[in-house]
């Protein structure tokens, strides 16, 4: 085995939990983008699995000189990401999840992107290929295509976070704000991740290279159709660590007059989100709502206290927000179903 470049331009971290199907394709994937393997590095994080994931990375480390086999109890995709950047070594990153792909010969005309524009972050889209072969692409960038934005300025334009994968990442940046995932949370991860990064860029880029193949696979954490009742509850108790954040950043003094209007506009909207999911939901039972409610009460994100600009908005809130009649709303709706 060669030995490792001590200062990469690019690390790929790919978090990996009984991914040993999956592996081989998604790494050599990544090796095939025309980077010399001396300008970057890939860290396989073996998130405790039960199969043959350590057995495929550490054949894949002997086979390729840039690779590092990190392993570690399980603990969930955003404690392997963390762990993979304590121990990179790039100045940028990257992630690939384990069951997904690169296209070949993307990154290198991405990183020169980065390198020549000085960016903090830069975009890159995905396909998605569904279960029966086809494909969609992902969500649109709103951001104009190869323009400097500021995070604010992206913030305003209207972008919003999602997955923290088809992005370039400043190392610097992440470890100077140190930006890292919260191990608490299980959905949203990515969401929270991004918005803190973006909150913090000064050069953000939207190119038009799609570089990332998202392979739709119905057997993952957010997609198991088991313990339902239980993965809802959890989501909703995530999401509202995610509405504090953006709640409390609506009134940090140090982001713009704008851009704090700008959030509170997005905090009422998750605040609207969450209120017509307690009413659409057909999972939880009248008692499980009510006590999402008592727990979004006790950490101040109901009622909401934002008064938004759109007159329709403003009734529809201050109606919902009104506890007794919202709750007799879900008991109507409940001894209807």
């Amino acid at each position: 085995m060669k030995s490792m470049n001590k200062n990469p331009l690019l690390s790929i971290i790919i978090p990996a939990y009984n991914s040993g199907q999956y592996l081989e394709r998604c790494v050599s994937s990544c090796e095939r983008q025309n980077i010399s393997e001396e300008k970057y590095e890939i860290l396989i994080v073996n998130d405790g699995s039960h199969d043959n994931t350590l057995d495929v990375a550490e054949d894949l480390a002997r086979k390729y000189g840039n690779i590092k086999v990190l392993t570690k109890e399980n603990g969930g995709s955003s404690s392997a990401r963390n762990m993979g950047l304590d121990h990179a070594e790039g100045h940028y990153i990257t992630f690939v999840d384990a069951d997904d792909c690169l296209l070949p010969d993307k990154l290198n005309v991405l990183l020169s992107a980065v390198v020549e524009n000085h960016l903090d972050v830069c975009f890159y889209s995905m396909k998605v290929m569904k279960a029966d072969g086809s494909s969609v692409e992902g969500l649109r960038n709103p951001l104009l295509q190869d323009n400097i934005y500021s995070g604010e300025e992206a913030i305003l334009a209207g972008l919003l976070p999602s997955s923290a994968c088809c992005i370039i990442y400043s190392k610097e940046l992440l470890d100077r704000n140190n930006i890292r995932f919260n191990t608490n949370i299980i959905f949203g991860e990515d969401t929270f991740f991004s918005f803190q990064v973006f909150l913090k860029s000064k050069r953000m880029m939207n190119t038009n290279i799609c570089a990332y193949i998202y392979k739709f696979n119905p057997q993952s954490v957010s997609k198991r159709q088991d313990n339902q009742i239980n993965k809802e509850i959890k989501k909703w108790e995530d999401s509202f660590q995610f509405m504090k954040f953006v709640e409390t950043q609506s009134d940090n003094k140090e982001n713009s007059k704008m851009l704090r209007q700008q959030l509170k506009e997005y905090y009422i909207s998750l605040h609207l989100g969450f209120l017509k999911s307690m009413i659409d939901s057909k999972i939880l039972s009248y008692k499980g709502i009510k006590r999402l409610v008592n727990d979004a009460q006790s950490l101040q994100l109901y009622p909401c206290v934002f008064s938004s600009t759109s007159f329709i908005k403003r009734v529809v809130i201050n109606t919902l927000n009104n506890k007794p009649i919202f709750l007799f709303i879900l008991w109507v709706k409940h001894i209807c179903q």
